[in-house]
């Protein structure tokens, strides 16, 4: 079996052939019919070309060869290679350590289940100004019992408990919360279990708790027969019965203990009416929207203003997603901050750029002779493109390295209190759109200088090369001085020569 290319040379011989012998046949002598069928045939070079260039894996072939090419452009310019991707380094990192930040606190769902319906409600005051002041235990009793919108509703609120019985005593963070706040976050204990609804039906009655994960391994040791053991906050023994999954430390984001909401008050409290300050947590049933909720909360107090003026007058109900009570103010001044590294990014990328423009104006000649020795816009485009990607690709693998380091600099720097469920790192999201950006700062950092050399007098780049090579100022006869090659801008589509050599494609 022939092997493709000797195979498709011998179909070209036979056509010139055939093409010969019609021209005998006409009364032509041999050594001229030979000579008009090579004539009327064409290009035999160009055809091998044209098939080489349909192969299915040359522009493969073609994309390892500028890569290799670029790769020793940068050796030789060691200097202006380390400057570029310095320059680009700085600036794919900050923009890839900022997104990551971004990411975690904006872009990702918070660590519950369904976190879209989750609300929290607030009971204010509509006086002059409107002030949040919470709940009242009637008022949550009511919400709770005679609402259309919600699943599940259930109170929580912030405490802090004196942990005694150990030396020395000391103060740590807690919560008050229905049975109903663990499922409704579609949290699971790693241990024994959580509230049951009969444990929170009287006040200070049933005292029972659930340690978060950290103050079980750092009071306890991790011991795995820690429910049926007994805690001491402020003074009283608390039944534990469950410890809560790892990371998770409740709303209010420094817990590390809860007992039933019961546990709270004494009976006044949760009989009196016009004692507030908690507030609740509810799941909106599917397909309600918060609009409609707050609607229907906005009737029910008018409902309780009127049977209880003493106690409601002027009293609301303030829907708020849970999402916006966690992350408050955060997503303005870190969408600034991502703008403004954008920005630090477009600056880097525009001096490298000048660099690149400055380098331009000692390779006309180069790319001059590629375009005079047959190359086409195309080719020189893709190889000028392979060059940027090449400078690219080595500062955004070093803004990775900076900004793995520069994430935990700024977490730890930042003004803002970031939640403990965000933990910015460089996954997978992040990874592409560090990729998506560099693509497109390869992309200009390609295009610019082959604009600015398609542009120029390549007549004049090759006038001056034949001056100093030969002595003589005459200009080579295919080209007419202040004009580009073959009279028109390199990159224009009607400059491609109609074959290619293979110097031109290294």
């Amino acid at each position: 079996m022939l092997h493709p290319d000797r195979e498709f040379d011998d179909e070209i011989q036979t056509h010139i052939r055939l093409l010969a012998e019609r021209y005998r046949t006409q009364g032509v002598p041999p050594d001229e019919a030979w000579s008009a069928a090579r004539r009327q045939f064409g290009n035999c070079t160009a055809l091998k070309e044209v098939r080489y260039e349909m192969q299915p894996l040359v522009w493969l072939e073609t994309l390892l060869q500028d890569l290799r090419y670029g790769i020793r452009v940068l050796a030789k310019n060691r200097g202006f290679a380390l400057v570029a991707i310095l320059t680009l380094a700085l600036g794919i990192g900050a923009n890839t350590a900022i997104f990551s930040v971004v990411d975690a606190a904006i872009l990702r769902p918070l660590p519950y289940r369904d976190p879209g319906r989750l609300v929290v409600l607030w009971g204010n005051v509509k006086r002059i100004r409107v002030e949040r002041r919470g709940a009242s235990y009637p008022d949550y009793r009511d919400w709770r019992d005679q609402n259309l919108s919600f699943q599940t509703m259930a109170a929580f609120d912030d405490n802090q408990f004196a942990l005694t019985g150990i030396v020395p005593p000391e103060r740590i963070a807690g919560e008050c919360v229905s049975p109903a706040y663990f499922s409704l976050l579609g949290v699971r204990p790693v241990v024994g279990r959580f509230f049951l609804p009969e444990e929170d039906l009287v006040p200070q009655r049933d005292a029972v708790a659930v340690l978060s994960d950290g103050a079980w391994k750092r009071r306890f040791g991790g011991d795995p027969a820690i429910v049926g053991r007994t805690l001491q906050l402020d003074g009283r023994n608390y039944n534990i019965v469950g410890v809560a999954p790892p990371g998770f430390q409740g709303l209010t984001d420094q817990a590390e203990v809860w007992v039933p909401f019961q546990m709270a008050g004494d009976p006044e409290f949760f009989n009196n009416r016009g004692t507030r300050g908690f507030r609740a947590l509810a799941r909106l049933k599917p397909g309600v929207p918060l609009s409609q909720a707050q609607a229907e909360m906005d009737a029910l107090s008018i409902r309780l203003a009127r049977a209880y003026p003493d106690t409601n007058e002027a009293r609301g109900v303030e829907l708020s997603p849970l999402e916006q009570e966690i992350f408050g103010d955060l997503r303005q001044p870190l969408l600034i901050l991502l703008a403004a590294v954008g920005f630090v990014l477009l600056i880097s990328s525009t001096n490298v750029a000048n660099l690149l423009l400055a380098r331009s104006d000692a390779r006309r000649h180069e790319v001059a002779m590629r375009i005079a020795l047959g190359a086409g816009s195309g080719r020189i485009l893709r190889q000028l493109l392979a060059e940027s990607a090449v400078l690219v690709g080595c500062g955004c693998a070093a803004g990775l390295a900076l900004a793995r380091y520069g994430i935990q600099a700024l977490m730890a720097a930042s003004p803002l209190r970031f939640p403990s469920t965000v933990h910015p790192a460089i996954d997978t999201g992040v990874v592409l759109f560090t990729m998506l950006v560099c693509g497109a700062v390869a992309l200009a950092l390609g295009v610019a200088p082959a604009i600015q050399i398609g542009c120029a007098s390549f007549a004049e780049a090759l006038k001056q090369s034949g001056a100093r090579s030969t002595g003589s100022r005459r200009a080579p006869r295919f080209v007419r001085a202040g004009r580009p090659v073959f009279g028109m801008p390199w990159w224009s589509p009607k400059s491609r020569s109609p074959c290619c050599c293979s110097s031109a494609r290294a």
